[in-house]
């Protein structure tokens, strides 16, 4: 059968009209698809809203919870604009100046934190204390701080010795802890000082540390002795506080190159071959393994098979003191079938290394590096540092000790304080010495007339 001319062409106009009406709504649709994706509101912007977002919230949290850090750092947990700016540059750039410095601030991330501009207070919206430093008021300069205060040291705490009674130690007038001029070791940005010693000859007493007991409780007896003798104890005065140096803020001092040579054995290391940080090369048997009570509760001690690897206590850290008999404990001691102990003391060899080797002062106190501060101007064999260390220097018997410093020997070393195999103990008996946190707002006085701690 033939087909019409006239039904083909209509059939081909139909086909066509529905292939362009086909292609409209593609388009349509196509349309509607790019715009439920890249649109104001589409999945792929909110996808990347979403992002972003989450990444600024990322930064907020990670600088909030630094400058909480800081606070709880400070004894008077103000949010000053120094610590406020150390924060912030820490994932901001072009943070303003100190004294510029406001929670309206503009502030932009960086790069690797995804470029943002936000406000500072998305980051914190309190006061901010600005503290302006006297420019004569610097590391090195001598502030008179007159602290009286009495500590007993107890002898059940510091020595295994049964003999040895209690001593009480006295900071008042005519008190052999005395000690009435300061230097300014630190200015810190909590709006802080922190004064050390200046005169110790002021100063004639002593303390003791001897046997298991006198490293047991060591770190506890020299801060809280200091706090009490120096910064009111438990009574406590608001922006005054005193503690006991330690070692971390010895190596907070040195050079970090010279510290990481001295802790890489390139400058120390023990005569039995263990370097500083590795353990003792052959577990020492028991009857080698007498140990203080609280090595058991330290960062990384290992006592017969067991590794104490959890972050218990480190080497400036103790809340409690250590009872002679505890836990089934002698005089301080315990035993084990073995230990092993890893190497956590390090020293110079010679004076000269310890001299040139603390951070330079560039100021114009007479005061050249920090080691002026910390041994030279000191003028004494050497004073107690509230951290616990380790040696295995001798082959057989590991030595337990606290820190001492003495400027003969340009840095830290210990006295024969040592814990082993026979329950031989030893000791020694010398100085404290304090660190005194101050607030900028208690500093009165003058370059010309000096510089006082008010304490009403």
């Amino acid at each position: 059968m033939k087909t019409n001319k006239k039904q083909r062409k209509n059939n081909n106009g139909i086909t066509l009209i529905a292939l362009v009406i086909t292609i409209i709504v593609l388009l349509i649709l196509a349309g509607v698809s790019i715009a439920m994706l890249t649109g104001e509101n589409g999945i792929l912007t909110q996808a990347q809203t979403a992002k972003e977002e989450t990444e600024k919230a990322s930064v907020i949290e990670k600088a909030q919870t630094d400058l909480l850090g800081k606070q709880a750092e400070s004894q008077n947990s103000k949010v000053t604009a120094g610590v406020l700016k150390q924060v912030l540059e820490k994932y901001f750039k072009d943070v303003p100046s100190e004294d510029k410095l406001t929670v309206d601030s503009d502030i932009t991330t960086k790069d690797e934190y995804g470029n943002y501009t936000m406000k500072v207070s998305d980051i914190y919206n309190g006061e901010i204390k600005f503290y302006p430093i006297e420019d004569s008021l610097e590391i090195g300069t001598e502030v008179y701080y007159n602290p009286s205060g009495k500590y007993n040291w107890q002898a059940k705490y510091y020595t295994t010795n049964t003999n040895d009674r209690d001593i009480s130690l006295d900071s008042s007038e005519g008190g052999n802890f005395k000690i009435s001029k300061w230097k300014i070791l630190d200015i810190l940005p909590t709006g802080e000082v922190e004064l050390i010693p200046d005169d110790y000859n002021d100063a004639t007493g002593t303390v003791s540390l001897f046997g298991a007991q006198g490293y047991n409780n060591g770190v506890k007896l020299l801060n809280e002795a200091c706090s009490y003798l120096y910064g009111f104890g438990e009574e406590k005065k608001e922006g005054i506080t005193a503690r006991s140096i330690n070692i971390e803020d010895i190596e907070g001092y040195i050079k970090p190159e010279v510290l990481e040579k001295i802790k890489s054995s390139e400058i120390w290391q023990g005569i039995s071959g263990t370097k500083y940080g590795e353990k003792i090369q052959e577990p020492l048997s028991q009857i080698y393994s007498y140990y203080p009570y609280i090595y058991s509760k330290e960062y990384k001690s290992v006592i017969g098979n067991e590794n104490n690897s959890e972050d218990v206590l480190k080497r400036s850290e103790q809340d409690n003191f250590i009872e002679p008999n505890q836990d089934g404990a002698t005089n301080g001691y315990l035993n084990a079938s073995s230990i092993q102990p890893y190497q956590t003391f390090w020293s110079f060899f010679s004076d000269e290394t310890g001299k040139t080797a603390y951070k330079e002062i560039n100021n114009s106190s007479n005061v050249s590096n920090y080691y002026d501060l910390l041994y030279e101007s000191k003028q004494i064999t050497g004073y107690y540092v509230a951290s616990r260390c380790v040696d295995n220097s001798q082959m057989v018997i590991t030595q337990f000790a606290i820190f001492i410093a003495g400027k003969g020997y340009g840095g830290p070393y210990f006295a024969p304080q040592y814990y082993s195999y026979n329950n031989n103990s030893g000791g020694a008996e010398i100085k404290l010495f304090p660190i005194v946190t101050v607030d900028l707002d208690r500093i009165t006085g003058s370059k010309e007339n000096g510089f006082y701690i008010n304490i009403d």
